[in-house]
């Protein structure tokens, strides 16, 4: 059910998606998704989790033993076979446009401060180092969620995909 709602919830956000069409592409019924997970949001906070877990440890299996600069390498690998799963990147783009709400707002920042930390145990640097890693992670995240797989990061490349 996590997988449907995932897709669901990626698509409309948690404002826009409909228990309903949730059910629906669980193959269940809308009163067993409410046994299941109480409310909407809770449902959708699920979501967030399962996509931040996801990522952190894609992140953190990439990285394995190494350390430092061989352990950043592997994680931003990692990062560009992410967004191949596009629908998981946009269950996190949905996050953070729904952190208007408290609930989701304390999630999301959570989830990202657990991803934070585990990159900077596996890499051991500083924040700054780390800040630059996010903000490409951000960028490849932002054009998997415009389906722009042009986008290799550096400037000028991949400007083919807003023509």
């Amino acid at each position: 059910m996590l997988r449907a709602a995932i897709v669901a919830f990626s698509r409309g956000g948690l404002a826009g998606t409909s228990t309903e069409d949730i059910a629906r592409l669980a193959g269940i019924s809308q009163p067993y998704l409410f046994r299941l997970f109480g409310t909407k949001k809770d449902l959708f906070l699920a979501v967030v989790q399962r996509a931040f877990d996801r990522a952190q440890s894609t992140l953190v299996d990439a990285a394995g033993d190494r350390t430092g600069e061989e352990a950043m390498a592997a994680m931003d690998d990692a990062c560009r076979t992410l967004v191949e799963d596009r629908t998981l990147l946009l269950a996190q783009v949905q996050a953070y446009a729904a952190c208007g709400d408290d609930d989701v707002r304390r999630v999301t920042r959570s989830c990202f401060g657990k991803m934070w930390q585990a990159v900077a145990k596996a890499t051991r640097f500083d924040d700054r180092r780390l800040a630059d890693f996010f903000g490409h992670a951000f960028q490849l995240t932002m054009a998997a969620a415009m389906d722009f797989t042009a986008l290799t990061g550096l400037p000028g490349e991949g400007a083919q995909g807003f023509r």
